[in-house]
C-alpha cells in the first residue's frame, strides 16, 4: 500500500468498496442498486445470470439483496484510485472510454478487474488489461441501455482528418473504402473521439452524411448505423457477423445457436490461426486480412486441443444477414 499521505483521500472509498463487495460462488461481486455486478473475462459459473454483456465482461447475477450498495457516477474525474481491500493506488485517467472499441486509459499498469474509485467513495470504472471500462458504460449496462452502434469501419488518425483503417466487408452496401479520409461527418469536422461518441449515441438505422477524400477525389455518401458486436474486452474482428465472439487471443468465447459458426462445428476455445492463408494473431490482423477481395470462399485455419484444421465459409454465405 502507498504511504498514508497518498492513500488517505481514498480511505473512505476503500471502506465503501469493502462493505459493498462479496465473493459469490467464487466470483467477486459488487453490490449496486440494480443487483450484484460481476466483471469477468469468461461467463461466471454456478450463479444465475440476470443480464449479461459478454463483450464488456459484465454480468448481473442473482443473490440476496445487499445491505450496502456502491454509488456509480457518470463522469470519471481525472484523479481516481485503483482500490482493492488491501491497496490504494492513485491513478490519472488519460483518456475517457468513448466507444466499445475505444476503452479508456490510465497512467499506470494495474491488475485486470481492479475497481476504480473516486475520493468521494463512488465507483468510477474497472481496469481491463490495458484499458478501462468507465462508469458511463457501467450505468448503460445496469440500465439495459448497452446496445452499441457500428458504422462499418475503423479509423486511424491522419494529417488531413480521420483515415479509414479497415472496412467491414459484411456490411451490406458498405460505402467506405480503406484509405478514405473523412473530412466531414454530418457537416462537422470531428476528432476520432467525437466521431465515436456521435456514432455510439445514435440510434440503429440513423442516416449519417459523409464527405470524404478518396484517392484525391472529393465524394459524398450516406451510411447507416447498425448493431455492434465484439469489442470491449473482446476482439473486434468483423467475423462476429457469422455468430461468434472472439477474445483478444482470437479464441471463440461464445457461439450463437443456428449461426454459420455453429453450422461449421466450431465451439468455444477454438482458436483462429489464419484467414485465407494469412496468419493472424490480433483482431487488427483479422480486419486487415478481410479487406483483401475474397474469391470463392473464406478459409479459416482453426486450432483445437493442439490440432489444426480448415473450415470454409462459402461465398454465398459471406453477405447473408448478420447474426446480430
Amino acid at each position: 500500500m502507498l504511504s498514508i499521505a497518498f492513500a488517505s483521500p481514498f480511505a473512505q472509498a476503500q471502506k465503501n468498496l469493502i462493505a459493498s463487495t462479496q465473493t459469490i460462488a467464487g466470483h467477486t461481486a459488487y453490490a449496486t442498486a440494480q443487483g450484484w455486478l460481476v466483471l469477468s473475462p469468461t461467463k461466471p459459473k454456478n450463479v444465475t445470470i440476470r443480464y449479461a454483456n459478454v463483450s464488456m465482461g459484465l454480468y448481473l447475477i442473482e443473490h440476496k439483496v445487499p445491505k450496502k450498495v456502491l454509488k456509480i457516477v457518470d463522469k470519471t474525474p481525472k484523479s481516481v484510485a485503483a482500490i482493492t481491500p488491501t491497496s490504494i493506488i492513485p491513478v490519472t485517467v488519460l483518456q475517457e472510454q468513448n466507444s466499445v472499441i475505444a476503452l479508456g486509459k490510465i497512467d499506470k499498469k494495474i491488475a485486470w478487474g481492479t475497481p476504480l474509485m473516486g475520493a468521494c467513495g463512488t465507483l468510477r470504472g474497472f481496469v481491463v488489461g490495458e484499458g478501462i471500462i468507465t462508469s458511463h458504460y457501467l450505468l448503460d449496462f445496469l440500465a439495459h441501455r448497452d446496445s452499441y452502434r457500428d458504422i462499418g469501419m475503423t479509423l486511424e488518425p491522419s494529417t488531413m482528418g480521420m483515415r479509414v483503417e479497415s472496412v467491414n466487408p459484411f456490411f451490406a452496401h458498405n460505402p467506405f473504402a480503406v484509405g478514405d479520409v473523412i473530412l466531414y461527418h454530418d457537416a462537422k469536422k470531428e476528432s476520432i473521439h467525437q466521431f465515436n461518441n456521435a456514432i455510439g449515441e445514435s440510434t440503429i438505422g440513423t442516416k449519417h452524411y459523409f464527405r470524404v477524400l478518396r484517392e484525391g477525389t472529393l465524394i459524398g455518401f450516406t451510411a447507416y448505423t447498425l448493431p455492434f458486436l465484439g469489442g470491449g474486452i473482446l476482439a473486434h474482428t468483423y467475423l462476429e457477423h457469422f455468430g461468434a465472439l472472439w477474445d483478444k487471443n482470437l479464441k471463440i468465447v461464445e457461439v450463437k445457436e443456428g449461426t454459420t459458426i455453429a453450422q461449421l462445428g466450431l465451439k468455444p476455445t477454438d482458436k483462429l490461426v489464419a484467414l485465407n492463408g494469412v496468419v493472424v494473431t490480433t483482431d487488427r490482423d483479422v480486419r486487415k486480412a478481410l479487406n483483401v477481395p475474397i474469391e470463392e470462399s473464406l478459409s479459416m485455419l482453426i486450432e483445437r486441443e493442439g490440432l489444426q484444421f480448415l473450415v470454409y465459409v462459402p461465398r454465398n454465405y459471406l453477405h447473408t444477414k448478420s447474426h446480430r
